[in-house]
């Protein structure tokens, strides 16, 4: 008979431990999807400093999770509304190394390729500037004038840099 009230008392306390784990599980998973909807209206209400935050630690929380490529995708999204285009970059390449087949890879190599383009245009555009100034500033040798068709030619460059460089930005933000 204690041998009997010993097991019963037994099997009662692993019941109680085993649903106190299971209520756990739950509430914790529960937490990451109330952790993602916070973050998701947070981005819909353009709070972005805010939706960062939760996306990145749901990111980091539940990397294994249907909906963490998700949230690298809207980090990503959030670093281009914000022009910290090196940021972006970095989320969406790691979206496409660690999920391979995320339904947000097509969209992420269209965001990585028209970065690439803005960074091709912009360095681009800095060279020109760069090369513009200079040959305003330097005194022309006294036996050969400073050509003004050069210094023309570049202006003109520099602003077709300026209107691909614009195009590009107004790109970016219709996909925004």
């Amino acid at each position: 008979m204690a041998v009997l009230k010993f097991w019963i008392k037994s099997l009662c306390i692993s019941a109680v431990v085993l649903s106190l784990s299971c209520a756990h599980t739950t509430h914790t998973h529960r937490s990451a999807d109330d952790l993602f909807a916070s973050a998701s209206d947070n981005l819909r209400r353009q709070r972005f400093e805010e939706a960062k935050y939760e996306f990145n630690k749901y990111y980091i929380e539940n990397p294994e999770s249907d909906l963490a490529d998700d949230a690298l995708y809207r980090l990503g999204y959030i670093a281009c509304v914000q022009n910290r285009y090196d940021d972006a970059r970095g989320y969406f390449e790691t979206l496409i190394e660690e999920y391979p087949k995320s339904n947000w890879l097509f969209d992420t190599k269209v965001w990585t390729r028209l970065l690439d383009s803005w960074a091709s245009s912009n360095a681009e555009l800095e060279s020109v500037k760069s090369k513009l100034s200079s040959a305003r500033a330097e005194p022309a040798p006294v036996q050969q004038p400073a050509p003004s068709e050069e210094i023309e030619r570049m202006q003109e460059e520099l602003e077709r840099l300026r209107e691909d460089n614009r195009k590009l930005r107004e790109l970016i933000e219709s996909m925004e």
